[in-house]
């Protein structure tokens, strides 16, 4: 089976006919850390040109420009988002500012790929959804889990009643940076405010998997 990269659902989406012919291959980033690390390698796997990063910091945006061969670097996530060469944008900022960034690149024409959770409340959501709906555009939620070989492994064989009726799921995890005994900053992980939490951040995953 062949392996997914973590924006697998979005670029296919975007490259289905119906997209091809109106817009270019040009995606901004917003976020240096996790969009820096992971989607901007993902994005250029598939032949699509990141144009540009933004971070409140030019010295990360910067770095991360300068690390992917980049010359577009923003501070203001609005400049970035009402740039005409681009076609899409992906959010990879904490949860707290999903909603104001996304509804901007919606409303500046730009699909839009955005890290999860996708917003702090469903009400938020509800309105990305339905601004994504009236506008035309594609707001989709970066669940890459769904596309590991592991997961569409396990899925099949569920499709094939391999395990016979489906009824009960356990899931648990464990992560060694939660319990290594150093203390470390908090972040937006810690703040509800936010979206923080390992429900939002974590368990979103699981839920998703499942369904």
């Amino acid at each position: 089976m062949p392996p997914r990269h973590r924006c697998g659902g979005f670029l296919e989406h975007l490259s289905s006919e119906t997209f091809m012919s109106s817009f270019n291959r040009r995606i901004g980033i917003i976020g240096t850390g996790f969009g820096a690390q992971v989607h901007a390698p993902g994005f250029r796997s598939e032949g699509w040109e990141v144009a540009a990063f933004c971070s409140r910091s030019r010295e990360k945006a910067e770095k991360a420009a300068h690390a992917a061969g980049v010359e577009g670097v923003h501070t203001d996530p609005l400049e970035l988002i009402r740039r005409d060469d681009l076609a899409a944008v992906a959010i990879t900022t904490p949860p707290g500012s999903h909603h104001p960034l996304c509804v901007a690149a919606l409303k500046a024409g730009k699909h839009v790929l955005c890290e999860k959770p996708f917003a702090i409340d469903a009400k938020q959501a509800a309105e990305m959804r339905d601004l994504a709906d009236k506008t035309g555009r594609t707001a989709m939620i970066n669940h890459e889990f769904r596309h590991t070989p592991q997961r569409a492994y396990i899925k099949d064989l569920l499709s094939d009643g391999y395990i016979g009726k489906f009824q009960l799921c356990t899931v648990e995890l464990f992560l060694d940076r939660y319990v290594s005994g150093q203390p470390r900053p908090l972040t937006w992980m810690a703040s509800k405010s936010q979206g923080g939490g390992v429900l939002g951040a974590l368990g979103s995953h699981y839920i998703d998997g499942l369904r």
